[in-house]
């Protein structure tokens, strides 16, 4: 900032009645204890955060009452002063220091102006291991849960009955590392029997699974967007169990998660998942939605159901057989992918698929029936071994295209010059069964353009392409 923004700056502060959340000021004639510099640095900074602001300010020099400037010799050395930038950034969170430290010298004496970051959404800055914030004018610690203002900060747990009427309801608030116990002890996870493939005898089980129950909600809570206000819900009905948090779904894709099994990148409330990762609440190296679609599986129970619309996060859990015939095709073949099995829960669902995906199960034998009308074939007796899902995966999907390049680049070596017919005939068994024609020759239009980029093959004219 200019020394003009500056002088503006500081007369606008001089012209309020009170100090606020968000500057304050200090006489500090002749020094001022590090300490309580970095106390208040901890609460003006997650002030800033919580009144939507980007930065704060601490000012010495000017006295508070009637705002008389007395002037500072605060560090009256200016690189003692920017020493003070690596000082304060070894005791705060993820090393946040001043964004600037200003000197204004007036004829009534200097003054120090210390621009302050607002904390980063989610995560607030403590100083030496504690955090402060600001009640009034004064300095006071931080309650950490008061970053999830302005919202409620409440789960309630709803059960219904059959025909969708409110049967009973209760509410929990903060803290809400301690509610999800409070509500998991309502939710009536009842006994569900029924008949395995192959025996006389009911299995019994519980509706869910207490780790499906426990993962929903705190990710509920870990990924809630608080600002708008709102509640996480858990609604009991008979036979599912439906999750809500505000917020759209960070990682963007569901089947992604599922089939990557990848740590997320970012966490929208990374103050409050650390927590929840520090209590051994939730994993975040990731994992957690995926062991919920594989405990769904070895009961033989439909997939979780995620619906991302209208900037929320809507998870349904059932907790029971949907389709006999979904259950027995994962009781039959253990080996079935994850990937697989949530193409299958499309069907029993009655969703619509892919047409790639039709035309994947079919050749499977998994499925039977004309579009739209697909269902889950009745007449698999016998499983299918893992190298046969394998083999007909690679068939249906194809490998990566490192694969086909090499495959091309072996192809040249040992042939030499070749046209590039006589290329796509090579490969034209090998790519995936899912591509047309066209298609097909549009991936050997890329392999090929892909390769002569990286210098490892050339075109020579005329369509006929030879190793470099």
């Amino acid at each position: 900032m200019t020394e003009k923004e500056l002088l503006i700056k500081l007369e606008e502060f001089r012209r309020l009645p009170a100090e606020t959340e968000v500057f304050e000021f200090k006489e500090a004639r002749n020094n001022y204890d590090s300490n309580k510099l970095g106390k208040y640095f901890s609460a003006l900074s997650n002030e800033a955060n919580l009144k939507g602001k980007s930065h704060a300010w601490l000012i010495f020099g000017i006295k508070d009452k009637g705002r008389t400037i007395v002037g500072s010799q605060f560090r009256h050395n200016r690189k003692d002063l920017d020493n003070l930038k690596g000082e304060l950034a070894n005791k705060t969170t993820n090393r946040i220091s001043f964004i600037e430290i200003y000197e204004l010298y007036l004829p009534e004496g200097r003054i120090v102006m210390f621009h302050i970051p607002a904390a980063p959404k989610g995560i607030p800055v403590a100083f030496d291991g504690h955090y402060y914030g600001r009640e009034g004018e004064k300095l006071s610690p931080l309650n950490p849960e008061h970053f999830v203002s302005p919202a409620e900060a409440k789960i309630r747990w709803l059960l219904k009955d059959a025909k969708g009427n409110n049967r009973d309801y209760h509410i929990e608030s903060c803290p809400l590392l301690l509610a999800v116990d409070k509500i998991y002890a309502k939710i009536r996870n009842l006994k569900y029997r029924y008949i395995k493939d192959g025996t006389l005898f009911p299995d019994e089980v519980d509706q869910y699974e207490p780790f499906v129950i426990r993962e929903a909600i705190n990710n509920c809570i870990a990924h809630q967007d608080y600002t708008k206000g709102g509640r996480i819900n858990v609604v009991e009905m008979e036979d599912q169990l439906i999750f809500t948090n505000l917020g759209s779904f960070i990682p963007g894709s569901v089947e992604k998660v599922v089939k990557e099994d990848a740590p997320e990148e970012y966490y929208r409330n990374r103050f409050l998942a650390t927590a929840m990762f520090n209590l051994k609440m939730v994993d975040t190296a990731g994992g957690g939605i995926r062991k919920m679609f594989n405990y769904q599986r070895e009961r033989f129970f439909p997939m979780p159901e995620y619906d991302l619309s209208e900037d929320k996060v809507k998870v349904t859990v059932i907790g029971k057989v949907l389709d006999m015939d979904f259950a027995r095709v994962l009781a039959r073949n253990p080996s079935l992918s994850l990937e697989q099995i949530i193409m299958l829960d499309k069907v029993q669902k009655q969703k619509p698929l892919p047409d790639e995906e039709i035309k994947y199960l079919k050749g499977l034998g998994l499925i039977e029936g004309r579009k739209p009308n697909y269902v889950i074939s009745a007449k698999i007796t016998a499983s299918l071994s893992n190298d046969e899902l394998k083999a007909y995966y690679i068939k249906q999907r194809g490998l990566d295209d490192e694969h086909y390049k090499n495959l091309i680049v072996e192809y040249l070596k040992k042939f030499g010059e070749s046209p590039r017919k006589n290329i796509e005939k090579f490969l034209r068994d090998k790519l995936p069964d899912i591509l047309t024609e066209s298609q097909k020759k549009n991936k050997v239009t890329n392999l090929l353009s892909a390769l002569r980029i990286k210098g490892i093959i050339r075109n020579n004219g005329y369509s006929k392409w030879s190793p470099v």
